[in-house]
């Protein structure tokens, strides 16, 4: 009987340990981030508006203006505010051993930027026009949304603390396809006597007279995907054999995001180009810094 019952308790520990080492879940997560500002370098492939030829008739005479490269060494700099959103995920994992598991995970995340941006520090010939001839410029950067799926390994730091809470840590890497809205509308002083753009040139009262009054604004949805890693620590608590609640806090890093599909149109109020028989087409390249969030989260588990 002695014997009978060992084999038991014996045959209900390694089952019990099996299940431990063979179990799968399935968790749902939702919670809110952080995401820091964001700092913004831009660049295009515009020239400077003595090289427009719908500005001056006389570009080609213009040194520069027919050089190769149309926006090389020109850039301006935007920076927001900080934002904060919503995250949510479904992740199907397995445990390896009684401390190790490996996850995939579809993740969602929407930063709540949608603020109007500033114009900080600009180089080159974008320098240039806000200095000489822009009244008013403003930059607008919408939400941030990606769509990340990701692979990542936790380790329990014990088996049990205190019954039925279970610390643990975790990293990961994976892909994100991230998209945001973002406007550029740059307005040029419609007093002819405020702008100094075209000084020295034979015909510099045709050009101010040309660029007064005029505007540039594009407005596009931005999309790329990036790679994006990530370092989480929670804790769960089982509420019962199958079924655990916990928190997590998380935070994910992005590389950085760019994008070239902002086209001002118009451009000066013109077509988007430099040319009147459309070649020279100009678009914006926005690319930001590395983008980051700060999530804590509720997290339910089902193990089966």
């Amino acid at each position: 009987m002695k014997l009978f019952r060992l084999l038991l308790v014996s045959l209900f520990i390694v089952a019990a340990n099996l299940d431990a080492f063979s179990q799968s879940f399935l968790s749902v997560e939702i919670g809110g981030h952080y995401a820091p500002s964001l700092s913004f370098v831009n660049t295009s492939t515009d020239r400077a508006s003595v090289c427009d030829e719908y500005i001056n008739p006389l570009y080609a005479s213009v040194p520069g203006c027919t050089d190769p490269n149309p926006g090389e060494g020109s850039t301006w700099e935007v920076d927001t505010e900080a934002a904060t959103g919503l995250t949510a995920s479904l992740t199907v994992g397995r445990r390896l051993s009684r401390l190790i598991r490996a996850e995939l995970e579809y993740l969602y995340s929407h930063s709540a930027y949608n603020q109007i941006a500033e114009i900080g520090s600009s180089t080159g010939a974008e320098a240039d026009k806000l200095a000489q001839e822009i009244y008013t410029a403003r930059e607008f950067v919408g939400d941030f949304t990606s769509h990340n799926l990701m692979l990542s390994g936790s380790v329990a730091l014990t088996p049990r603390i205190r019954g039925p809470w279970i610390p643990y840590v975790g990293a990961g890497a994976g892909m994100s396809r991230v998209n945001t809205f973002y406007s550029s509308t740059w307005y040029r002083n419609p007093n002819v006597a405020a702008i100094q753009t075209g000084e020295g040139l034979p015909n510099v009262e045709e050009v101010r007279r040309n660029l007064a009054g005029t505007m540039s604004n594009g407005n596009a949805e931005l999309r790329n995907y990036i790679l994006a890693w990530q370092l989480t620590i929670g804790m769960d608590y089982m509420l019962t054999r199958r079924v655990s609640l916990g928190a997590k806090l998380r935070r994910i890093d992005y590389t950085r995001f760019e994008s070239d599909s902002l086209v001002w149109d118009p451009l000066r109020s013109h077509a988007p180009n430099n040319r009147r028989d459309g070649s020279e087409p100009v678009k914006g390249i926005i690319g930001t810094s590395e983008l980051e969030t700060i999530t804590m989260a509720l997290v339910m588990r089902y193990h089966f």
